[in-house]
């Protein structure tokens, strides 16, 4: 049986935001970079809003980090 470990959206949510922060990046300009809203950043960076896979890929191209990095 394979083991799954479950996604902890505040812990991504957390990181986006410091990795985001530590790139003196807007929420706006990682928005742009990332293909999406700076609302919608903000909604990931506070878990008003569960970020949709792709989302979460797009986000961590733009930071120029793994997706391990973001999600474990």
């Amino acid at each position: 049986m394979d083991k799954y470990e479950e996604i902890n959206c505040l812990r991504l949510s957390r990181k986006i935001k410091v990795e985001r922060i530590t790139q003196n990046l807007s929420r706006d300009k990682l928005g742009d970079m990332s293909g999406m809203s700076g609302a919608t950043i903000a909604n990931i960076e506070t878990d008003a809003e569960k970020a949709l896979f792709k989302n979460i890929t797009a986000i961590a191209k733009a930071l120029d980090v793994s997706l391990a990095e973001l999600l474990f």
